[in-house]
């Protein structure tokens, strides 16, 4: 993969993208852990997707 397409994925705010790109709404926020969403894979009801604020990943 390109390197440049690369340092752009990095800088992709995911929390933004899953909200309004995807319609995701948030379960749980916390300062410290990131944000919690339900699943877009498959039916849950306790949220499983954790996005960290602090460094971006999931």
């Amino acid at each position: 993969m390109d390197r440049e397409i690369i340092e752009r994925a990095k800088n992709i705010n995911l929390m933004a993208y899953l909200e309004l790109v995807l319609g995701l709404v948030p379960h749980k926020r916390s300062a410290n852990n990131g944000t919690f969403y339900l699943s877009p894979f498959r039916q849950e009801k306790g949220p499983s997707l954790h996005v960290s604020y602090s460094n971006g990943i999931w």
